[in-house]
């Protein structure tokens, strides 16, 4: 899970989760601060600057928060992918449930990833009888 809420109609582009990725490393390291280790660590790469002790456990810190938010990234996409999947099966199941033979919506329907059909299902259960 992610901070893609699965049970929202929220559609996140590329660039919103970029921005959010981008934001949860903010939370820890300014933009300015982020600025200065990228620069002290170019001049490491080029072994024009040898970072202190401190310097590089803060560099290790912010590897580790921008890692963090990477993968962070990473599962929101692979949620985003399987929310996307699931608002066109609930469009499927209600063009469906309008029109008796809808070839369209019954494919979409017929190709639902598993995971599709699982959230689907918690998204829409059935009603208790």
């Amino acid at each position: 899970m992610s901070f893609i809420n699965l049970m929202a109609n929220d559609v996140w582009s590329e660039a919103d989760i970029v921005a959010k990725t981008e934001a949860l490393i903010h939370t820890h390291f300014s933009k300015e601060q982020e600025l200065i280790l990228n620069r002290k660590a170019t001049g490491v790469a080029l072994s024009q600057y040898t970072l202190s002790a401190a310097e590089m456990l803060e560099l290790q810190n912010y590897a580790a928060k921008s890692h963090a938010a990477r993968l962070e990234g990473e599962a929101a996409r692979a949620d985003m992918q399987v929310l996307a999947q699931v608002l066109a099966l609930e469009a499927a199941m209600q063009q469906l449930a309008l029109v008796l033979d809808d070839a369209v919506a019954q494919a979409v329907i017929d190709t639902a990833s598993v995971a599709a059909v699982q959230l689907y299902s918690l998204r829409n259960p059935e009603p208790a009888l």
